[in-house]
């Protein structure tokens, strides 16, 4: 008879599973995590789409890696792992502390439900022979305040396709360490992109205000309201930084001359002169 697990380890277990086992119809990005996921061989991929994260490490050279893995990618998506859509991604982990530390993302749709495959099969090995299994994500309609726990805004049934859609843009996108991306199935020109995925990943500080004006444009929806928070932005920014260097000044004349305060008018145009830069 076989033994019952504790609560604790089964409810590990369980969330283990959640986060490395797709599911039909689901969408999410994957988070940058060193190292290979815990128990890795135990779970099996169930659905049609799945969003795959390999932190490759350290390469020597990220173009040779980049095309390296393409090479492996095409060999590899075949039989029932072939892709009928796909996007993936070289990028900087620019939230680690080793320079130069990349990962690739892949977002995947196979043309058959996948039932039960393992992670095994997805396993990659580096230009310099490190075999680096992948992290997957199930797809979810949205990124912020979803999980694996909760069915809120799994992509099922009709929701399906943008919730695929959301993760090709995800994967696609210009994000801040973005070194190189291929894909089968462009955003614009297959798949309309939605205003509250572009929102989201400058909210998250994973895109530059810049591209996020951009992509506003090229949608076109809401693009006027966009721009002026835009403007809004950069003219606060400015504002606060002429405070912050005006602080300084005032704290270094002082420093300088404690006995002998600056007249209000010469300090205005001392000031002035600091500012001008911001003017330019």
């Amino acid at each position: 008879m076989e033994k019952e697990l504790p609560g604790e380890l089964r409810q590990r277990v369980s969330n283990l599973q959640g986060s490395l086992q797709g599911v039909l119809g689901e969408n999410v990005d994957a988070e940058e995590e060193d190292g290979p996921p815990l128990l890795a061989g135990v779970f099996q991929l169930t659905g049609t789409s799945f969003l795959l994260t390999w932190n490759v490490g350290i390469p020597e050279d990220p173009h040779a890696e980049w095309v390296h893995f393409l090479a492996w990618r095409r060999e590899q998506a075949v039989g029932q792992l072939a892709s009928v859509r796909f996007s993936a991604t070289m990028e900087e982990s620019v939230q680690s502390d080793e320079a130069g530390r990349v990962h690739i993302h892949e977002q995947r749709e196979v043309c058959k439900r996948l039932t039960r495959v393992s992670l095994e099969a997805f396993r990659y090995t580096t230009l310099a022979g490190a075999a680096v299994m992948p992290n997957c994500a199930p797809n979810y309609l949205e990124a912020v305040g979803s999980s694996s726990d909760s069915a809120q805004g799994k992509g099922r049934g009709a929701a399906y396709r943008v919730a695929c859609d959301r993760a090709h843009f995800y994967v696609q996108a210009n994000k801040f360490g973005t070194l190189f991306t291929e894909t089968d199935w462009p955003m614009q020109k297959n798949f309309r992109v939605q205003a509250k995925w572009f929102d989201d990943l400058v909210a998250r500080a994973k895109l530059s205000r810049d591209q996020w004006l951009q992509y506003a444009f090229d949608s076109t929806v809401g693009f006027s309201t966009r721009k002026r928070n835009f403007d809004a932005l950069e003219s606060f920014e400015k504002d606060q930084a002429i405070a912050t260097d005006a602080a300084a000044l005032r704290k270094k004349i002082a420093e300088t001359c404690p006995k002998r305060p600056w007249k209000a008018d010469l300090l205005q145009r001392a000031q002035a002169a600091e500012m001008k830069h911001f003017f330019r």
